[in-house]
């Protein structure tokens, strides 16, 4: 798993856009990773409602990664039970796509961010 996070971060460091089905395999990864660490800590699904394939639609890389990551680390490592971790992306029109990053653990409401990709 870390040599694949890695491999992803080098490949996709340069490039402006990318696949959402890429960044979904690298958030799985990331996700993945983190559960080892953690001692399977937390459970994570995604929900998608998107009317084209995952590989249809582009968007940066790396940008839902930091979201997850503080839900992990600020939600989901205080708690005492384990964590879970929902990452929403529907399909608002055309041309937006809406992230939401939802966590049971304690701190801040969801973070959402909407963005015309």
């Amino acid at each position: 798993m870390l040599a694949k996070l890695i491999r992803y971060t080098l490949d996709n460091s340069l490039r402006e856009s990318i696949p959402l089905e890429e960044e979904i395999e690298y958030l799985t990864a990331y996700m993945e990773l983190q559960k080892m660490r953690m001692n399977n800590k937390f459970d994570y699904c995604f929900d998608l409602k998107v009317l084209r394939k995952e590989k249809a639609y582009n968007i940066p890389p790396m940008l839902i990664q930091p979201l997850i990551e503080n839900a992990i680390m600020h939600g989901i490592t205080p708690l005492k039970n384990n964590g879970i971790l929902i990452i929403k992306i529907h399909e608002k029109d055309n041309e937006t796509l809406e992230v939401t990053v939802e966590d049971n653990g304690i701190g801040i409401p969801a973070a959402q961010i909407r963005k015309k990709w």
